[in-house]
């Protein structure tokens, strides 16, 4: 479950050039901000000490590795399926603006974009969100979540899907408030995460991660580019 179309390993790699920018693009750019749900899987501080964190990428590299071995023995054409993923999340982010703006009263986040560089470190860190928020709280959370309500707690699929997606998306919500830099908690803007959390978790479980990924990042990006252009006006 929750594949969509395709095998996990497959989303797996088609988000590696999504990765790659945004790894590329901190270290070119020298970005100091990051994005909290990025520290939790690197650093694991939190979990094991952070003189464990240097071995993330090594882990991430030889996953990302496996399931290419895994998808190229099948002769997959991954081309023509990153492209039609690529379109396919586009087209929903533009429509799930709209839509999410209505749904919570016509609320848009803002945020102070007032120069080329702010806009492009908003960008580049509206990638990682799109990575690593998608990993932490869809393919890590809601999928655990799902696990454990129906292996462990025999939960129907159906029912078991829904209290992860609830949980999982409660969860993003909050996990945006918390922090030094977050912002402060208000009912508009909790229900306004939630509502994306729920759809972003949605299309997790009925088109793929991939799908989500790719979403999420030009979701972001997309909400970037309209609030720099609404500052400039």
């Amino acid at each position: 479950m929750f594949a969509g179309r395709h095998s996990i390993s497959l989303n797996l790699f088609l988000i590696l050039p999504l990765l790659i920018v945004y790894e590329i693009g901190i270290r070119l750019t020298g970005l100091d901000l990051r994005n909290a749900a990025e520290m939790i899987l690197k650093d694991f501080y939190w979990l094991m000490g952070g003189e464990y964190a240097r071995y993330f990428h090594w882990i991430l590299a030889l996953i990302i590795v496996a399931c290419f071995v895994k998808n190229a023995s099948r002769d997959r054409p991954f081309v023509t399926i990153f492209f039609t993923i690529l379109l396919e999340s586009l087209v929903l982010a533009l429509i799930l603006g709209p839509i999410l703006s209505f749904l919570v009263g016509g609320m848009l986040l803002q945020y102070d974009l007032t120069s080329t560089k702010a806009l492009s470190s908003s960008i580049l860190l509206s990638v990682g969100a799109g990575v690593y928020e998608e990993i932490v709280f869809r393919f890590l959370l809601l999928g655990g979540l799902f696990a454990i309500c129906k292996h462990l707690f025999q939960f129907p699929s159906v029912l078991a899907a829904a209290a992860a997606l609830v949980v999982s998306s409660v969860l993003f919500s909050l996990y945006h408030h918390i922090g030094p830099f977050a912002q402060a908690i208000t009912t508009p803007v909790f229900v306004f995460r939630l509502v994306a959390g729920l759809a972003l978790g949605l299309v997790f479980i009925f088109r793929g991660f991939g799908v989500a990924v790719y979403l999420h990042a030009f979701y972001d990006i997309l909400r970037d580019i309209e609030n720099a252009l609404r500052g400039d006006s």
